[in-house]
């Protein structure tokens, strides 16, 4: 706008000189927003273009990998038909896809009926999910249809940043003002109008004007129309890799909402990638879930459709209890769900209850997801003014299983919704911590249970959660069927009474574009010196001293820390973090000992304060860093999602630990391949530990859904690999009567 033009808008302007200058300032605004609305189109055609030719691309694939021998198999066609297609050069699905009905009738043994079943499958083989999943979150790991993806997502996203920027906003406000003066300006309604209005026309205008061209002026704007001209010239085309490694997850959610618009206005229903009633909920509680209008405006990280569906969950489960795959980010869930409270129902105090170890944890996610909901930590010298404050102007109250004992004494009444993170800690029905959740629980309108580690021991540690959740249905619960899982006799009625509760997903289930988890086991040959050592700790009957001796030895560099000196040295060299776990403090102590200045130190010999200062330190530290925790304190809730290398020192008694300990890394906003290496010693106790760990594996993984997970309940419990067997069988292996007393 000319300077000019500005003085004259200054003064009282006559409706000749107002319709001039909204033209002015019209001309000289507009051009921005055109701009960024032609850029958004062609951004999001772009995008639809290469969602498009991926999942063209994809189908084509899927299709050429099925053989005519697969189509055929189990169906009424004769397998000799698969002969004749060969003849014709007719390999695979493909091949099938791109021939026209008449020509495969043409073709001897196949007639009407065969062809459409042969259709019907190659069809069903084009609708399967695996056609249209997502891209990785991982730019390293795309293919070229993938970065196509990935680079149209980068574009349509900065666009829509900037778009949605309080520039834009602004700016939209004034040039809609302007055009409502500009048309109240016209010479027949101005003859109509009285001096009074007119005056106050003018003035509006004066005001608008200002607006404008301090906006016009402002830096806003001016990098606001920079930017828009710098993708306009085709700076959207590069893909921008930092911002990939810095926002994957919210980038992918964006795709997914985006995929599911274009589901529905082709009139498709929203892909969900999985369905509720597979994992067990019942058609009650998912209706309700479906008609609640879920209220994230106090959420400030993109969700993924599954824990949009987990907030849901949470609020419409009478008592909900989220067994989600560790890795899933069922904190952000959780959150998400308090900020609806908060945002939808004017419901503004609630309580977290979590281990010592992740009330930092906590509150570091809630910063970053719901900053503008308070964060009071009730933990410490500090316990009674936050309550205080929690108690006037509301917030979310954190606090440890230990301090519910304090927090009790100021009897909290009336509150929203508790969260119990790491609620198998609640599995005995005697213990103190239990019983004062318990208690605390009665006040809440809400309550929230969450555990990614499956039950260890089946119905009765259910029975106890459950109590928490619904007292009255777990009463109802251990009538019918009472403590003892050799007692159950009826699989569907549990079914039932869990699915207004219970919801776990695994990771393939919700996020099949996770970069890789590559496990190796790592075998190591004791030394004559090491295999003495672990020879007298087995003839001593010392359990935990055997199993230490694999991996540290005096006066001996073991194989096992030579192995873990060669991996630490890889990673540095890759740039990579490393994670290393063991639950011996003196094998942490040796490992730390010989990565050297680069290793971060955690476990019980240290106060909680400096344990979290050295993973503070090992996140915030550039480039190559190695963790070095005991595995029964970082297993919980810890988001080490920097590392992409893990090492187990030795396998662990109980399955769960390893999967805790690789879902550090291998978990929602990972980026990279996770590599995880098991150190085990041939002829040792390791070994006795990994024929016992398969075991129990495989009966871990029915845990998926409700369905499998009663089936589960009515078999024997999971039992914890026994310490004595391993000892005896260990005792003889090395010919030793297990019998005699200790050596």
């Amino acid at each position: 706008m000319s300077d000019t033009a500005q003085e004259r808008a200054d003064d009282e302007p006559t409706r000749s000189e107002i319709r001039y200058l909204i033209g002015a300032l019209i001309n000289d605004l507009a051009p921005s927003l055109d701009r960024a609305r032609r850029l958004r189109l062609n951004a999001e055609e772009e995008l639809s273009d290469s969602l498009s030719r991926r999942r063209e691309l994809k189908i084509n694939s899927r299709l050429r990998s099925s053989t005519v021998e697969s189509l055929i198999e189990d169906s009424k066609i004769p397998a000799d038909v698969a002969d004749e297609l060969r003849r014709r050069n007719i390999d695979n699905a493909l091949d099938i896809a791109n021939l026209t009905d008449s020509a495969l009738e043409a073709i001897p043994k196949l007639g009407a009926a065969r062809v459409k079943i042969l259709r019907r499958r190659v069809n069903a083989l084009a609708k399967e999910r695996a056609t249209d999943s997502m891209i990785s979150g991982s730019v390293d790991l795309w293919d070229g249809a993938d970065e196509a993806v990935g680079r149209a997502l980068t574009f349509w996203y900065r666009i829509g940043q900037l778009t949605a920027s309080s520039s834009v906003r602004a700016l939209e406000l004034v040039v809609r003002d302007l055009g409502r003066t500009y048309s109240a300006s016209t010479w027949y309604r101005w003859l109509l109008l009285g001096r009074r209005r007119k005056a106050q026309i003018a003035g509006e205008f004066n005001d608008l004007a200002r607006r404008a061209v301090g906006i016009e002026q402002g830096s806003d704007y001016q990098r606001l129309a920079s930017d828009l001209k710098k993708l306009g010239r085709g700076g959207g085309a590069n893909l921008d890799r930092s911002l990939w490694s810095e926002r994957s997850a919210e980038l992918l959610s964006e795709l997914e909402n985006f995929r599911d618009r274009q589901r529905v206005a082709r009139g498709e229903e929203p892909d969900l990638g999985f369905r509720l009633s597979e994992h067990g909920l019942s058609h009650g509680l998912i209706s309700r879930m479906n008609a609640l209008e879920l209220n994230l405006s106090l959420v400030k990280r993109g969700l993924r459709r599954y824990q949009k569906e987990g907030a849901r969950f949470a609020l419409c489960a009478n008592g909900a209890l989220l067994g989600d795959e560790m890795g899933l980010g069922k904190t952000t869930q959780a959150l998400a769900a308090i900020a609806h409270c908060y945002a939808a129902e004017q419901e503004i105090r609630h309580i977290v209850v979590c281990p010592a170890a992740l009330i930092g944890t906590w509150e570091e996610e809630a910063s970053e997801v719901v900053p503008d909901i308070p964060v009071l930590r009730f933990h410490g010298k500090s316990r009674d003014s936050s309550y205080a404050q929690w108690a006037d102007r509301g917030g979310l109250l954190v606090t440890s299983y230990e301090h519910t004992r304090p927090l009790l004494a100021k009897d909290p009444a009336d509150y929203g919704m508790l969260v119990v993170d790491e609620a198998h800690r609640i599995k005995s029905p005697d213990a103190q911590r239990t019983r004062r959740v318990d208690t605390l629980s009665k006040a809440a309108k809400r309550k929230l249970l969450m555990t990614g580690t499956p039950l260890i021991n089946g119905f009765s540690d259910m029975l106890t959660i459950l109590a928490v959740a619904d007292p009255a249905l777990a009463a109802q619960l251990a009538a019918d069927f009472g403590p003892a899982p050799d007692r159950f006799s009826d699989a569907d009625r549990i079914q039932v009474a869990l699915s207004e509760h219970y919801l776990r997903r695994k990771q393939a289930d919700v996020l099949g574009e996770l970069p890789p988890l590559l496990i190796e086991k790592v075998e190591v040959d004791l030394s004559s010196q090491e295999r003495q050592e672990y020879s007298r700790q087995v003839r001593a009957r010392n359990f935990m001293g055997m199993r230490r001796s694999t991996t540290v030895c005096p006066g001996s560099a073991t194989a096992k820390m030579r192995e873990l000196k060669q991996i630490v040295s890889d990673a540095a060299d890759a740039n990579e973090k490393v994670l290393v776990f063991s639950f011996f403090k003196d094998v942490l102590d040796e490992a730390a000992r010989v990565i050297g200045r680069d290793a971060f130190l955690i476990h019980g010999d240290f106060s909680p304060s400096e344990n979290a200062r050295s993973e503070r330190d090992f996140k915030s530290k550039d480039g190559y860093a190695a963790l070095v925790g005991q595995i029964s304190m970082m297993g919980e809730g810890k988001n080490l999602q920097e590392a992409s290398v893990v090492v187990l020192m030795e396998p662990q008694l109980a399955p769960v630990y390893e999967s805790q300990a690789i879902a550090r890394a291998h978990r929602m906003r990972q980026d990279k391949r996770v590599i995880c290496t098991r150190m085990i010693a041939r002829e040792s106790v390791d070994e006795r530990i990994e024929v016992r760990l398969k075991e129990k594996l495989q009966l871990m993984n029915s845990f998926a859904n409700a369905s499998e997970l009663a089936d589960t309940l009515l078999k024997e419990p999971l039992l914890e690999i026994s310490e004595q067997e391993l000892m005896e069988d260990e005792l003889r292996r090395l010919g030793i009567d297990p019998d005699q007393g200790p050596k």
